[in-house]
């Protein structure tokens, strides 16, 4: 809607879900939550490119999931939140500015609650609010260059749940980040037309490992709410998280972990139907230089997720090409998925030709030399080395004890 310099935006949305949760004890509970929700914005665009704003609006989520102790479903999570702000672009430059304040609630967040008989279970007994403000700037100076800068502040703490919780920060939610990025693309007539380069900064600022907010997060902790298990294949990390998945994190550089999945996520969840919501375990392995995740998930069984494939990419090249997780297999177990056996690596150095084939574990992708090829076989005296086919105790037992 508008009129003059002012434009006005009123929505409504009506939602409903159908949900039925299983206990452990084989309980069936149904429900079909709905609601719903609003979403209003004022806004006044003057003549100089300025346009401050103020908007409105309320949210409801599912969330699906039954509470391990109870069997009952999670109801839908609902939020509101506020925003006020102004706008800016320039006439005749290429120049995009906004800064905001807002203020955001969310209701129905789960949180760990452990009971008797379920060390991992998740209650739905949060409320978290969250006030800040953001600036953002996008230029465009000459037509190939682009410059993006952005910074967010604020303040979130708990306002209901578990009491140790309230006032405190949630985990893994710093309250201050900020970055840049520019990228510059070689223009038409240049020596490489279209070729471009890229580069940005990041920083995040502090947050916490612990519900009650006495344990720092340091810069090479990535913090998740039950990791079980960890498996490294190359510059990626597999964590059994749990209820949270599988999380696959980029240890390129040990010291500043980074999300391994594209478009900045860390966690895979699984398939329609087929959600990884209690992963215990999870081991790596080749098969014929094709990537596989063999995955425990707890009471949903086993799990195989296929990590890079023709299929779905072009980029399964090269020592460690970023996983793709698909999930190929599954089967459920009479009782709950919790450990995988070691896989195998394919940590074979060369083949007939003196070629490295599907080699793990090691740096490189040429083939050996004759040097490196004979240090694999010969001894410190330039034997090979050799074996008996037919074994005797003495192989086993100590030699004061076998001559008994």
């Amino acid at each position: 809607i508008t009129l003059g310099g002012f434009v006005a935006l009123l929505s409504a949305r009506h939602d409903w879900i159908g949900i039925t949760g299983t206990s452990a004890a084989g309980a069936v509970t149904r429900g079909d939550p709905d609601k719903t929700t609003y979403r209003a914005g004022l806004s006044y665009v003057t003549a100089i490119g300025l346009a401050p704003y103020v908007s409105y609006a309320t949210s409801f989520t599912p969330v699906i999931g039954t509470e391990a102790a109870t069997g009952q479903y999670y109801r839908p999570e609902t939020g509101e939140a506020w925003e006020a702000g102004i706008k800016y672009e320039a006439k005749g430059f290429p120049l995009i500015a906004s800064a905001s304040l807002f203020s955001i609630e969310r209701d129905g967040i789960l949180v760990s609650n452990p009971v008797a008989g379920f060390p991992t279970n998740q209650s739905q007994l949060g409320l978290v609010r969250s006030r800040g403000g953001e600036v953002e700037v996008q230029a465009r100076p000459v037509p190939t260059l682009n410059i993006t800068a952005a910074l967010t502040a604020f303040r979130i703490e708990n306002r209901s749940g578990l009491p140790v919780t309230i006032g405190k920060t949630p985990t893994a939610t710093p309250e201050f980040n900020a970055s840049a990025f520019i990228d510059y693309t070689l223009p038409a007539g240049s020596f490489l037309p279209g070729f471009g380069l890229g580069g940005g900064v990041r920083h995040v600022g502090r947050s916490w490992a612990d519900t009650a907010n006495t344990l720092a997060v340091p810069s090479a902790t990535v913090p998740m709410q039950d990791a079980r298990d960890i498996y490294i294949a190359r510059t990626y990390a597999y964590v059994g998280a749990g209820p949270q998945g599988l999380a696959i994190v980029n240890v390129t550089n040990p010291e500043h972990p980074q999300p391994g999945l594209a478009g900045g996520q860390m966690f895979y969840t699984g398939e329609p139907g087929h959600p990884l919501d209690d992963v215990y375990a999870v081991t790596v392995a080749s098969t014929n230089a094709s990537l596989y995740a063999y995955v425990a998930n707890g009471r949903n069984g086993m799990q195989v997720l296929q990590l890079t494939c023709f299929c779905n990419s072009n980029t399964v090249y090269g020592f460690s090409p970023r996983p793709q997780p698909q999930m190929i297999a599954w089967a459920r177990t009479p009782t709950p998925a919790l450990a995988v056996a070691k896989g195998l690596d394919r940590d074979r150095g060369v083949d007939e030709t003196g070629d490295q084939i599907a080699i793990f574990g090691r740096l490189g992708s040429r083939p050996f030399n004759r040097r490196e090829m004979e240090a694999l076989f010969l001894n410190s005296r330039g034997f090979p080395y050799r074996v008996n086919d037919r074994g005797t105790m003495d192989d086993w037992v100590p030699a004061g004890r076998a001559s008994r």
